[in-house]
This record gives structure tokens, C-alpha cells and sequence, in this order.
């Protein structure tokens, strides 16, 4: 494992081998000047938000973590998505980091603006390096053209006296179409022009949320930048599958709370939790 603390410094000029870790680490304290995230970056793990979790959990009887820290691994083995999926994570083929982040305001309505938050400012910060298109699956799927680019874990780290939140980033960024699942795409397929390598994609990830996280904002302000950065449109056919199952309806909206709304023959339903389904519109329909 390779670690330090950001600070002063000229930022070097991106390393293009990805498995180069030492390189990477010494870019991304440049590249993180004067910001409070430390960053230790490892060659293979199992997932990084696992590892993360545990060390927030070791520390937090006698040195909890009470700063932002980031873990970023080339490669990991067993990455997670949400409903317990497995996330491919071949070496310098993604990014594939974790960022522990302390809360120091535990209001309902701090913790449901946090999804909202780390989607649209990832989902920004691609889009400024040239992945056209890229909107967000409720809650927070990074999506092009309808196929999945990246996604998004959050887990809350709790202790008798301090406490945070967990989140894991995958993307995929240098796969070619081949090497991809059925419903996957890469940066490499999307962006306009020349595809950033994946320390770039990585640190513009981390430059992202810690810009997002680091500023106060209002329920009322998030939930409106949300609403403006989701591939959703009122009506389009969705389903939604949980573990007790699946439903389907047509989509109606996010509620003030960051909720999603769910047409269905009895109603509108308020979704808090779950994993979105696209449908396509029957024929006809724009």
C-alpha cells in the first residue's frame, strides 16, 4: 500500500499505466493540493469499501477516523454494487475507490440528500471530462445512452462518538466493447475526443466529492440539481425491483425528499429504496 497526505506541489503529468500505483499516489497528492483527503492507494483487494469500512471499524474504539480518507485499488475481487451484486474490476480497466467522509450532522435530511450529492457531482465531473450524455438512474447509476457506465455505493460508519459515510465508486473506463457485459459501457466508448486515463477519471472523482461534500447545501437545492441530471422523463416505463420483489409502473418524478415516485395502476407510489428498471416506451410515443 502506498499512502500521504496531500499538499503543496507541482502536479506531474499524468501517468498513462495504469498499474503504476507509486506514480499514480505521487499524481494524486499533487493533483489534491491543500484538500484535507488523504489517500492510500493498493494494488488488489477484495473490495475497497469493505476494507475502508474495517478500518473506520479498527479505529474507531481509540483514533476514529474524523477526516476524509480515500482508498483506491487498480484491482479489486470481489466489488459490490447495490442488492449485494458483484462489480467487475479488472486491473487499470476502472476506477475502483472508496471515500470515508465524516458527518458531523446525522439529520434525516442530511443522510437523504447524501445519494443525491455524490450522483450529480460524479455525474458533473464526467461530463467535464467528455463523457457526453452520462445522467443518472435513480438513485445513483451513471448512465450513457441508456447502458451503464458506473455506479455508486453508500454505507454509513457509526461509533459511540464519531461517525460517516462509506462511498465506493466503479467506473469503467478503458474496457472496449468486447470486454464489457451485456448493458455495460466505458469511458473509452463514450467520451468525445481522446478518453482520460483512469487516474484522471479516478482524482476527478475525488476532486468532485470533496468539492460536493465539503460545501452546505439545502434539501431544496440538491434535490433540484438531482432532478435536472436524471435520465428520467414523466412518464417513461420503469420497474423496480427489491427484495421483496419487483413492480411496474411509469415514472412520475423525485419528491422533495429525493424519493422516487411510481405510477401504477393503484397509484403513486413513493419508492425510497430499490433498483430501478428502464423500460422502453411502446412504439409511437416520443
Amino acid at each position: 500500500m502506498v499512502e500521504g497526505r496531500s499538499g503543496s506541489g507541482t502536479p506531474h503529468a499524468s501517468p498513462r499505466k495504469s498499474g503504476d500505483t507509486g506514480a499514480f499516489e505521487g499524481y494524486a497528492r499533487a493533483v489534491l493540493a491543500g484538500s484535507p483527503v488523504q489517500v492510500a492507494v493498493v494494488g488488489v483487494v477484495d473490495s475497497t469499501n469493505r476494507l475502508l469500512r474495517a478500518i473506520a471499524h479498527d479505529l474507531a474504539g481509540e483514533s476514529p477516523l474524523r477526516a476524509p480518507f480515500a482508498l483506491i485499488a487498480w484491482r479489486q475481487e470481489a466489488g459490490r454494487g447495490r442488492l449485494g451484486r458483484s462489480w467487475a474490476s479488472d486491473a487499470g480497466m476502472g476506477v475502483y475507490l472508496s471515500l470515508f467522509w465524516p458527518l458531523e450532522d446525522p439529520r434525516p435530511e442530511v443522510l437523504h440528500g447524501l445519494p443525491l450529492r455524490v450522483g450529480s457531482c460524479l455525474n458533473r465531473g464526467l461530463v467535464d471530462l467528455g463523457v457526453v450524455g452520462c445522467r443518472l438512474k435513480w438513485p445513483n447509476d451513471l448512465l450513457v445512452s441508456g447502458r451503464k457506465l458506473g455506479g455508486i455505493l453508500l454505507e454509513l460508519v457509526r461509533s459511540a462518538d464519531a461517525g460517516g459515510v462509506v462511498i465506493g465508486v466503479g467506473v469503467n473506463v478503458a474496457q472496449s466493447e468486447a470486454e464489457l457485459v451485456h448493458g455495460a459501457t466505458s469511458i473509452a466508448l463514450e467520451a468525445a475526443g481522446e478518453a482520460p486515463t483512469c487516474s484522471t477519471v479516478a482524482l476527478c472523482c475525488l476532486s468532485s466529492l470533496q468539492r460536493e461534500l465539503a460545501t452546505s447545501r439545502s434539501l431544496e437545492e440538491i434535490v433540484a440539481d438531482y432532478r435536472s441530471q436524471v435520465v428520467h422523463r414523466e412518464g417513461d416505463p420503469i420497474g423496480w425491483r427489491s427484495p421483496d420483489g419487483e413492480r411496474s409502473g411509469s415514472f412520475a418524478g423525485i419528491d422533495d425528499q429525493g424519493a422516487l415516485l411510481l405510477r401504477t395502476e393503484d397509484g403513486v407510489e413513493t419508492v425510497h429504496a430499490g433498483d430501478v428498471v428502464l423500460r422502453e416506451r411502446p412504439a409511437g410515443e416520443a
